[in-house]
């Protein structure tokens, strides 16, 4: 799996999120977007700018619909180009895939980032003046007009969120130190990633993704969708609790993501009793995790995913379960002690409690359900009225 495939390589800080089906109103004022802006799922959004590269918006979206923090905002551009006109400047640079082999790479070229300062961002400030102090911005990148499927990752996380947007073609992000300063593309996109996962055409995103024929446009925030089930990595069988036909290619490069928003990820894919590993180190380390959560995975756990984040001081791994994080509760942090292994398998072990528990507790309401059925027909049996 392509380690940046939902994002197509462009190292996106979070997930996107229509901010209508948790806030009634926009959170920064930005008024119903318009119906080209609606139809790739966006409740609030204003134009900002048109160019002959693409109409640009400035659009709220929420990481994390149950969260009750505030939504955020990005740059969202309707690419004008046909299939093989460039979204943005790029140019080669030296790059190395998943398994650490030297491959032709791209990185986003100076002229980008200075257009971006000069034209894009002071559109931004001149259309919302609050965010003229900014120092991060996500810039999500569609074709204008036309719609795709999502790619695999995507559709299984809109599953976990229930997000209701269409998937960008390529999501950036710009960041700064201090407001005063330009931005400046995330540091792994200077320094050059394997060009396929830095889609940067239409013809290159259908490679993976098909067009959708039709969409509706909507000026108002799509409805709530209906409550998925959970993705899993592996079906179990009530009689031997076992793994069915497991999914392993569980892992996932978002060394690029802000630690917020891999929170917000890892909680979120973790919900229902799923488990999902967050590796605070280099590729190679965080693929030999997904090796031993592979080994779990094939026994009967509920492993959704391994994702590689970047180095954190003290912290080598972390382990949400349900929800919650295992090293990084609310208050006064805990370090990981000894071996990755051994600290997922006490967690492994308590979700196969819990799911037998809750596999017991529905064989007790089935049979709840099936006493209250007799008693009715007994009583029923017994009404003189109905057995004359």
């Amino acid at each position: 799996m392509n380690p940046f495939h939902w994002t197509r390589g462009a190292l996106c800080a979070s997930l996107l999120t229509v901010a209508g089906a948790g806030h009634a109103q926009s959170y920064y004022g930005l008024g119903t977007a318009p119906d080209e802006l609606a139809s790739y799922g966006y409740a609030y959004g204003v134009q900002i700018l048109d160019d002959e590269t693409a109409i640009y918006y400035l659009a709220e979206y929420d990481p994390q619909p149950t969260n009750p923090n505030p939504p955020e905002a990005a740059i969202i551009a309707l690419h004008k180009g046909n299939d093989n006109r460039a979204f943005i400047a790029v140019e080669p640079a030296p790059a190395t895939d998943a398994n650490g082999a030297a491959v032709p790479g791209r990185r986003i070229a100076a002229a980008e980032t200075d257009r971006f300062n000069r034209i894009i961002y002071p559109a931004v400030a001149r259309a919302h003046p609050p965010f003229a102090r900014t120092k991060s911005l996500d810039h999500f990148i569609y074709a204008r007009g036309r719609h795709f499927q999502p790619t695999r990752f995507f559709r299984e996380r809109q599953e976990l969120s229930r997000t209701t947007h269409e998937e960008p073609l390529l999501v950036l992000l710009w960041e700064r130190a201090v407001a005063d300063q330009p931005f400046a593309p995330h540091p792994r996109l200077l320094a050059g990633v394997p060009a396929d996962w830095l889609t940067n055409t239409i013809a290159e995103a259908m490679r993976d993704r098909a067009p959708l024929t039709a969409v509706a446009a909507r000026r108002t925030a799509p409805p709530a969708t209906p409550a998925a089930a959970p993705v899993v990595s592996a079906s179990r069988s009530r009689a031997t609790g076992r793994a069915a036909n497991p999914r392993t290619d569980i892992y996932v490069d978002l060394a690029h993501y802000s630690p917020q928003s891999l929170h917000s990820e890892a909680v979120a894919g973790s919900r229902n009793n799923g488990i999902v590993v967050v590796a605070f180190t280099d590729e190679t380390a965080a693929r030999e995790m997904q090796r031993v959560a592979a080994n779990y995975i094939r026994a009967g756990a509920l492993i959704r995913s391994v994702m590689r984040a970047a180095p954190m001081d003290g912290m080598n791994f972390d382990i949400y379960y349900n929800g919650a994080s295992l090293f990084q509760p609310a208050r006064s942090p805990a370090r990981p002690v000894g071996s990755f292994e051994s600290a997922l398998r006490p967690i492994v072990e308590l979700q196969s409690v819990d799911m037998r528990m809750a596999e017991k507790l529905k064989e007790i309401e089935d049979l709840e359900r099936k006493v209250e059925a007799m008693d009715r027909a007994f009583e029923l049996g017994g009404d003189p009225d109905i057995n004359k």
